[in-house]
């Protein structure tokens, strides 16, 4: 497929340290490409890696944030909590708050991109999309701020997070409904790598097992609809291939993210390279 500059939308699927680093590549080739995406969504780690980019356009920003995250480890955002005497999730949100706090939300609010924060409500039980183009998130920046550590808050891992009078976690896949009303000629969807069988793997990989299945079904369903709804928009999935078996949704090792950043952005050019 020929480079174009038509409108453009890029959905960002979550999957932690794994399916980010991957994205930074994918979102590299495309800007290299010329391809300035009016619409961003993002869901998890993908609402981080997208905010950044309507934050600044800058897609060397973004990469030095995922460098600084390989060279401080994967306590960089799960960082266990310190005291196991309460109840609570096992990893303390506080570095996750720093890297959003790092974020200019003014600029994202008055961005002419739109961008949406792909959220659960877990007081109503169903997903809720917090837009930056929003009237509420005018007067209130720290809203915003809220629906991004909502967006990343993984249920089990994370704390929820509440906003107004309702708690909010991590929304898990991505949504159709928002794009359909668009008119976007050519809409990315970056999801993560394909689960593999659980055998021979480790307890708490087998025990996340159900879920990265359960979440593959889902987008996958997701995607159909898309083509078969947006018959004459381009709907172009991309996915990881290249397995590091060291590199998981919350661990890795030195050069894994810098690897899969470059793999990224490799199968991504290959793609946009092909008539």
């Amino acid at each position: 497929m020929a480079a174009r500059t038509g409108n453009s939308g890029i959905l960002l699927a979550g999957g932690g340290f794994r399916t980010g680093s991957f994205q930074v590549g994918v979102l590299e080739a495309i800007y290299r490409a010329n391809i300035d995406p009016i619409y961003y969504q993002g869901v998890s780690v993908g609402s981080l890696n997208a905010a950044k980019l309507v934050e600044s356009g800058s897609i060397d920003e973004l990469k030095e944030i995922w460098t600084r995250i390989e060279s401080k480890g994967p306590k960089r955002l799960f960082s266990p909590r310190r005291s196991k005497k309460e109840k609570l999730s096992p990893y303390a949100n506080k570095n996750l708050v720093k890297l959003i706090e790092s974020l200019k939300l003014a600029l994202i609010i008055s961005s002419k991109k739109r961008f949406d924060i792909v959220t659960r409500n877990e007081s109503l039980n169903q997903p809720e999309i917090f837009c930056n183009q929003s009237p509420t998130f005018a007067s209130s920046p720290e809203t915003l701020a809220k629906a991004l550590l909502a967006s990343i808050s993984i249920p089990g891992f994370f704390d929820p997070v509440q906003i107004q009078n309702c708690w909010y976690s991590d929304g898990l896949y991505c949504m159709i409904n928002p794009v359909l009303d668009l008119a976007l000629d050519t809409i990315f969807v970056v999801t993560r790598n394909r689960t593999q069988s659980a055998l021979g793997k480790s307890r708490s990989e087998r025990a996340e097992y159900p879920f990265d299945h359960l979440s593959d079904c889902v987008m996958e369903a997701k995607i159909s609809e898309l083509r078969s709804r947006l018959t004459d928009s381009k709907i172009i999935v991309i996915q990881p291939e290249m397995e590091i078996p060291t590199l998981t949704f919350k661990s890795f090792k030195k050069g894994d993210i810098s690897k899969y950043i470059q793999h990224g952005f490799e199968k991504t050019e290959k793609i946009l390279s092909t008539p």
